[in-house]
C-alpha cells in the first residue's frame, strides 16, 4: 500500500510547478525557479522509473538476456541528454514521451505477466498525471517566452 501512495505523492511536485507556472499568483517557496524545480524533478523522476527495470531485470530471469538494463540505460541517459542540450519546454515533452515509452514497457511486462496489474494500473494514472502535467508546464514556458 505505501509504493502506491508514494506513487501519488510523487506527482505533487509536477502538479504544485504547473500550478506555479500558471502564474496562478501562487510562488515557490523559499524562493525557488520552478522552471529550475519542475526541470531537475523531471531529471530525478525520469532517471528513477528508468532505473526501475534495471532491479526488474534482477528479478526477472525469464526476460531476454539484458534487455531491461539496456533500455533503462537508454532511458536514463535520453532524460539527462534531453535536459543538458534542449530547452526547457523541449525538454518538458520529451520526458513525457520517455514517460510513456516506459509506461508502455511496464504494460507489456503486465501482459506476461512479469509485474503486477495492480501496480501497472496505479502507474497509468500517474503516467497520465505527470505527461498531462508536463504537457502543460512545456506549454505555459512556450507562451511566457512568446509574450516576452
Amino acid at each position: 500500500m505505501i509504493r502506491f501512495i508514494l506513487m501519488y505523492m510523487g506527482v505533487l511536485p509536477f502538479l504544485g510547478c504547473t500550478i506555479v507556472l500558471a502564474e496562478t499568483g501562487i510562488d515557490m517557496p523559499f524562493g525557488l525557479d520552478a522552471h529550475q524545480v519542475i526541470g531537475t524533478y523531471t531529471l530525478v523522476i525520469g532517471s528513477f522509473m528508468a532505473g526501475v527495470h534495471w532491479g526488474q531485470h534482477l528479478n526477472l530471469p525469464a526476460l531476454p538476456p539484458n534487455i531491461l538494463i539496456i533500455i533503462s540505460n537508454i532511458a536514463a541517459l535520453s532524460f539527462w541528454f534531453a535536459y543538458l542540450f534542449l530547452s526547457m519546454s523541449a525538454f518538458l515533452v520529451t520526458a513525457a514521451l520517455l514517460f510513456l515509452v516506459i509506461l508502455f514497457i511496464d504494460l507489456l511486462m503486465a501482459q506476461r505477466q512479469f509485474i503486477e496489474k495492480t501496480y501497472v494500473g496505479h502507474r497509468v494514472v500517474v503516467t497520465v498525471l505527470v505527461v498531462a502535467s508536463l504537457a502543460l508546464s512545456s506549454f505555459l514556458i512556450s507562451a511566457s517566452a512568446l509574450s516576452k
